[in-house]
């Protein structure tokens, strides 16, 4: 049996800035600041790291914790909206070879399919479901687990499936960050430079697998999990 669990932003869709504009209208709403999110690379990095991030920078280090929760909610709260004017906008997409790789997996029997995102839970959902993907997976690890991105591997991993030893769970993800986490995590991993970072960038952090987009998936992930 095998675990693969995906990243969501820059792996399986891209949402045409949903979510950092979301993060603008909280920053806008509670503290008068304009385009936060651009004080922040947010890629590879959790909804509530991020969220911490821009407030530590641009309001200050007072009362972060207490804070913080209603920040994440109030990000949920646009989110939605803002996923929705994506859609309308005609920037929001399902990356290439995303639905045949999930179809194929769901249909063996001997794979769990869950994700690994550094999206809170919810958000995971609104992202997922204008592409109708969130009924594909099983559940997984999330940035409501923990803000730390090996923390939210192991997480899924007790979730869906805490028997599994660690070369029978994947990763899939798009960032170094990704590779990084799961190196850490012990698991293995396949980069796909379907987001910001090439295939020659991903290369340097030497992924298990490396592919252009998810349309080779199936293949060379069966030549890799037979002779592995």
């Amino acid at each position: 049996m095998i675990l693969v669990l995906f990243d969501l932003d820059g792996t399986l869709v891209h949402t045409g800035g949903a979510g950092s504009r979301s993060m603008d209208r909280v920053f806008q709403e509670r503290f008068g600041i304009r385009d936060a999110s651009r004080h922040v690379q947010p890629d590879g990095k959790t909804d509530l790291q991020i969220l911490r991030e821009l407030y530590l920078r641009l309001v200050g280090n007072e009362d972060v914790e207490r804070i913080l929760p209603e920040l994440g909610e109030r990000y949920l709260y646009h989110l939605p909206e803002e996923v929705k004017r994506s859609v309308e906008m005609g920037t929001y997409r399902l990356l290439p070879g995303v639905r045949e790789t999930l179809v194929w997996l769901r249909s063996l029997e001997d794979v769990v399919l869950g994700l690994a995102t550094g999206n809170l839970e919810e958000g995971a959902r609104i992202k997922l479901e204008p592409a109708d993907l969130w009924k594909y997976f099983q559940g997984g690890g999330f940035g409501s687990d923990s803000e730390d991105r090996v923390q939210l591997l192991w997480a899924a991993v007790r979730k869906l499936s805490p028997e599994k030893e660690p070369d029978e769970v994947w990763i899939v993800g798009d960032t170094p960050r990704d590779i990084w986490a799961a190196r850490r995590a012990g698991y293995r991993v396949a980069a796909v430079a379907s987001g910001r970072y090439s295939m020659d960038t991903l290369s340097r952090f030497q992924p298990d697998l490396l592919l252009p987009t998810l349309e080779s998936f199936q293949e060379i992930f069966s030549q890799r999990t037979v002779t592995a």
